[in-house]
């Protein structure tokens, strides 16, 4: 009885070859929101009190840097990209 390994490379000897490939949506623009916040003194503020401590503004969180609130992406109120996205 064969094993697993030894049908694979059965397999690899037929020219069958298989790829695993892992993708994830990227927004390119994502810099800009980022820029965007850090000028904007409100949430600016937030953001350090976070990198602080993470508990000290109830619903918001920093995720890989980015500010969110209940887990979505905060925008800064003047964000051009608000016309944008609606």
């Amino acid at each position: 009885m064969a094993d697993a390994l030894s049908r694979r490379l059965e397999e690899e000897d037929e020219g069958v070859v298989e790829i695993n490939v892992l993708s994830k949506p990227y927004w390119r623009d994502i810099e800009l929101v980022e820029a965007e916040n850090q000028q904007d003194p409100t949430l600016k503020k937030i953001m350090e009190e976070l990198r602080i401590s993470p508990e000290s503004h109830g619903n918001y969180t920093l995720e890989n840097g980015r500010l969110h609130y209940k887990g979505r992406m905060v925008l800064s109120s003047s964000s051009s990209w608000i016309p944008k996205l609606l």
